[in-house]
């Protein structure tokens, strides 16, 4: 992944936010967040990616407050290395390039070469996190770990831990340094790390031989830094957050009741309809549950809706991209705190109610 050099030029001479809001992608990613993952993390940070060609899809929300733009790919600027003598030689070093409101940082190889292309990642995640909190959301694959833990408020820990470098991939992300730059601390032992406070944010970013790191949190720096200082590998029975399985491009009504989907039919008629019942049913009781809504068209195309409810709301990520009459694609997702069946006439409506307290229908079905 490259960043357009007219971009990139234009970025350093702007403010981190005008550069969030011009910067683009220009080739595929290796990594994909969900639009349901990036609405729980827009309190926190801002992500642009590139869904694959089949269904392109690239997204901008930003951060009021952390500022932080993360994006998987080749980072060609670097300026001041951020070393000191007094830790450690790393094969990886973290480098920054630093403008009036923002930083960019990298990570460079001081050994040579990257690590092979085959190289995957042994996931990490932190053993402390503040009482209250639970990981409600995770997005893993062989290059990258980023995770989200909230406390059913506004209280949201990031993490994210990323490969440095390998064949083929790299890391780069910027932050919003204006008022304030990054403090080198040791972190334990003669591990060498960066830390800020910024808008009511505290960030950590560090690195080792293989990985780097970043914590962004609202609590204070004290919990934040322990916070890092307990990141270690996953022990084998970590809970994951449940996922749905990737829907193929084809999606025939026979499979979605195969996998257990609740599908209405283009006359709103639902089959499952009963499993869509008792997911609505288990809410409340903090376990976290996906379930998956199939809306299939008069013409036989399908338009997925999955739930998700993450312990604290219910996550609804809506994809029409095997619509091939819809008049515009996309993957839409939206958060609410409450939700709740009516009775409308011989419908039965799914109606949700966002963090503003305004009710919204999500979806509509007959028995």
């Amino acid at each position: 992944m490259r960043l357009d050099d007219e971009l990139l030029e234009k970025a350093a001479k702007q403010a981190a936010q005008k550069m969030l809001e011009d910067v683009s992608v220009s080739e595929q990613p290796e990594h994909i967040f969900s639009s349901s993952f990036e609405r729980e993390m827009e309190e926190m940070m801002a992500s642009q990616w590139e869904k694959p060609a089949k269904r392109p899809l690239s997204w901008k929300r930003f951060a009021r407050q952390a500022a932080v733009f993360v994006m998987a790919g080749t980072v060609g600027v670097f300026a001041a290395l951020l070393t000191v003598d007094a830790w450690r030689e790393q094969l990886f070093r973290m480098v920054e390039t630093r403008y009036e409101e923002f930083s960019d940082i990298s990570y460079e190889s001081t050994g040579g070469q990257p690590l092979p292309r085959d190289f995957r990642l042994v996931e990490y995640r932190p053993q402390w996190i503040p009482e209250g909190y639970r990981l409600i959301e995770q997005q893993l694959d062989e290059n990258i770990n980023t995770s989200v833990y909230g406390n059913g408020q506004d209280g949201r820990i990031f993490f994210q831990q990323a490969v440095n470098a390998k064949e083929g991939f790299g890391m780069g992300m910027s932050i919003n340094t204006e008022g304030s730059e990054l403090e080198p601390f040791t972190l334990k032992e003669d591990i060498l790390a960066y830390k800020m406070s910024n808008n009511g944010s505290q960030f950590i970013l560090w690195n080792d031989d293989q990985y780097n790191y970043i914590i962004i949190t609202e609590c204070s720096m004290e919990e934040t830094i322990k916070i890092a200082q307990s990141v270690s590998p996953a022990p084998a029975n970590s809970y994951h957050p449940p996922k749905l399985p990737e829907a193929p491009e084809e999606y025939p009504i026979e499979l979605a009741l195969t996998q257990g989907c609740v599908v209405i039919g283009p006359d709103g008629q639902a089959q499952n309809a009963q499993k869509l019942e008792e997911f609505l049913g288990e809410i409340g009781k903090e376990q976290q549950m996906v379930l998956r809504v199939v809306h299939y068209t008069r013409e036989g195309d399908p338009i997925l809706m999955d739930l998700y409810y993450d312990g604290f709301k219910l996550h609804v990520e809506k994809d029409n991209y095997r619509d091939r009459y819809a008049a515009d694609k996309s993957v839409e997702g939206r958060i609410y705190k409450e939700v709740h069946l009516e009775t409308e006439e011989n419908w039965q409506v799914l109606v949700g109610i966002d963090h503003h307290g305004t009710s919204q229908e999500i979806l509509r079905y007959q028995k």
